[in-house]
Formats: structure tokens, sequence, C-alpha cells
């Protein structure tokens, strides 16, 4: 059997994407407190991303 999952980095562009989905959303209904938390949560994802891209240690903690 092969695992046809997709790989870290895959999966983490899929989380931003998904989390910039979200903001748009919030943004538009006026909901600033999930705006921030979403804000905050893509940084994050981003960071983790970036890290994971060049081989940190760093990225793989973050995304545990």
């Amino acid at each position: 059997m092969t695992d046809d999952s997709p790989s870290p980095i895959v999966r983490q562009r899929q989380l931003i994407i998904m989390l910039q989905d979200e903001l748009e959303t919030a943004t538009k209904q006026g909901n600033h407190a999930v705006v921030g938390q979403l804000s905050s949560a893509i940084l994050q994802a981003q960071l983790a991303l970036n890290a994971m891209q060049h081989g940190s240690p760093l990225g793989a903690y973050l995304t545990r």
C-alpha cells in the first residue's frame, strides 16, 4: 500500500489557505475578535511553514 497523504509542507500550506478563507469571512462579518485570532494563527502557520521549508527543527516543533 502506498501512502497518498500530503507532505507536512503541503498540509501546512492547506492550513494557511483555510485560515485565510476564514479570515476573509470573519472580516466581511465584522467579527473583530475572530479576525485577531485568525491573523495570529496565520502568522504562526506561516512561520512554521518557513521553518519547515528551510529544514529547521523549529518547523517540526511548531506543527506538532
